[in-house]
């Protein structure tokens, strides 16, 4: 009964012993080697081919890893500069003030006691800055020139100040509270006139 291995895996026949006298036809060789030969060539063929697609394979990948090139950053943008508006300029000082006032004389109880002639100024400040005022009071006299009496005061930027003025009637000769008095009974209403001066100012403007 034949094997069923394959003619490559089975054993080798002994060889045929020569007969005398006639001559031997050798046998034609096996093949068995021959297909061997042929299943190693398949087996390095493919082999071969299994390795160059593996070479093709790894050089596509080397080649595209070599292409690939990160994208390039490109550079921040110039931080925006915040325009700050420039600030508004301070207003010019521009002083001012009114007045109003009243006077009087002012008596003593006694017979030698000294006599006054007075006055009451508000003088209020209607400029945008704080002002130095002098402050001008004038009694007339009746045959004689006014009685006159100054004071300066500080009337800061958006009030009113209250001056107070007077005169000794004892540092003059004349009876000068008889001549305010005569004149005041010759003329009707304020009969003292008042002036307002501004020397300087002070503080900011506004």
């Amino acid at each position: 009964m034949p094997e069923d291995r394959p003619i490559w895996d089975r054993p080798a026949e002994p060889p045929q012993a020569a007969v005398s006298g006639k001559d031997v036809t050798p046998a034609p060789p096996r093949r068995r080697g021959g297909r061997l030969l042929l299943a190693c060539s398949a087996s390095g063929l493919a082999g071969l081919v299994v390795g160059l697609v593996i070479g093709l394979a790894g050089g596509t990948t080397t080649s595209t890893a070599a292409r690939h090139t990160s994208p390039a950053v490109g550079a921040a943008p110039a931080a925006t500069q915040s325009s700050v508006p420039a600030p508004a300029p301070s207003p010019a000082p521009s002083p001012d003030a009114t007045g109003t006032g009243s006077c009087d004389v002012s008596l003593s109880p006694g017979i030698n006691g000294p006599n006054y002639l007075v006055s009451e100024v508000d003088v209020t400040n209607t400029g945008n800055v704080g002002a130095v005022v002098r402050v001008k009071v004038s009694w007339p006299q009746v045959g004689f020139a006014p009685i006159v009496k100054h004071k300066t005061v500080r009337v800061p930027y958006g009030q009113t100040v209250h001056v107070n003025l007077s005169v000794n009637a004892g540092n003059y000769s004349s009876d000068i509270v008889g001549n305010f008095q005569n004149y005041q009974l010759s003329h009707s209403g304020d009969p003292c006139s008042y002036s307002l001066a501004i020397e300087s100012t002070f503080g900011q403007a506004h």
